[in-house]
């Protein structure tokens, strides 16, 4: 059984390590998923990884929709309340702290199930 300990319960995950049931997520679950992530040889996902798990996990709960990378750099832009030059170099820096994709990889450490755009692409 694919799984993560928090505070002595066993969180199931599937085999590529999106939880089970999305409904348990939480700081202390997403410490966790974090701390997996990492430790797959992933870069440390920092304040700003946590601030977008954060970001999308609320557009899951509030749309019933994945968040795609269009509209996370548009949210991105109204976070930072300036415009985006250079949306590329943004698109990059994500890639940097999410090498095997930021919309999957985002997904699975905000507790969602596998996008449908992550079919077929390592979440890492």
């Amino acid at each position: 059984m694919d799984a993560i300990e928090v505070d002595g319960k066993t969180i199931e995950t599937t085999e590529d390590g999106f939880l089970k049931n999305q409904n348990l997520w939480d700081e202390k679950i997403m410490e966790a998923l974090i701390k997996r992530h990492e430790a797959d040889g992933n870069p440390p996902v920092g304040d700003v990884g946590r601030r977008l798990i954060r970001i999308v996990r609320q557009y899951y709960e509030n749309e019933k929709v994945h968040l795609s990378m269009n509209r996370l750099l548009r949210m991105w832009e109204d976070l930072d309340e300036k415009r985006l030059e250079d949306t590329d170099a943004v698109r990059d820096a994500l890639y940097q702290i999410f090498p095997h994709g930021p919309i999957p990889a985002l997904s699975k450490l905000a507790g969602l199930a596998r996008p449908a755009v992550a079919e077929g692409f390592d979440a890492g």
